[in-house]
């Protein structure tokens, strides 16, 4: 049984509704969903946007490989309607966002897929609710928490926990 955690993110639309969607066909098509941090609102990163992101990490339990866990939450970013724009490196604002952050302990670089994600260390949205979760579990690469990690995180965005009765008004 491998152990990953996924960093969800949205700024378009019912965004608590596509967290909680992609959520449950996590839970179908890749495997059980044993933990969720508390819910994040963040600035957007990397890009303006007057909309900020709503992010949450999930801790799943599945018998699939990385790659395959890939191709699903493509597909279900897909499904929730992520337009990709595949030539372009730039970050722009999304229905949903699903990135894999660990998978096990394993070190994966391929040109589909890094893994841990190149900048967890760098991103308070993605360091908080992973400390929720996991605030021991160890990057195979750095070798710290990520207790450790958001501490040393120089990320300046605007980051606070999320009260869902607001977004359901």
């Amino acid at each position: 049984m491998n152990t990953i955690l996924i960093l969800q993110g949205s700024n378009m639309g019912e965004r608590y509704q596509m967290l909680e969607e992609s959520r449950k066909q996590i839970a179908l098509k890749i495997g059980a969903v044993n933990l969720v941090s508390k819910m994040y609102e963040s600035e957007s990163w990397g890009f303006e946007s007057d909309v900020w992101f709503l992010n949450r990490v999930l801790q799943v339990q599945t018998e699939m490989d990385v790659f395959q866990v890939l191709y699903q939450l493509l597909e279900i970013e897909k499904q929730l309607g992520r337009i990709r724009n595949l030539g372009s490196k730039s970050y722009s604002s999304r229905t949903i966002d699903l990135d894999i952050l660990f998978f096990n302990q394993e070190i994966i670089h391929s040109p589909e897929l890094d893994v841990p994600h190149p900048k967890i260390h760098l991103r308070k949205f993605t360091l908080l609710p992973l400390c929720d979760l996991v605030p021991e579990w160890i990057h195979p690469e750095s070798l710290l928490t990520v207790k450790q990690l958001l501490e040393n995180c120089k990320d300046e965005t605007l980051v606070k926990s999320f009260d869902i009765s607001s977004e359901l008004l």
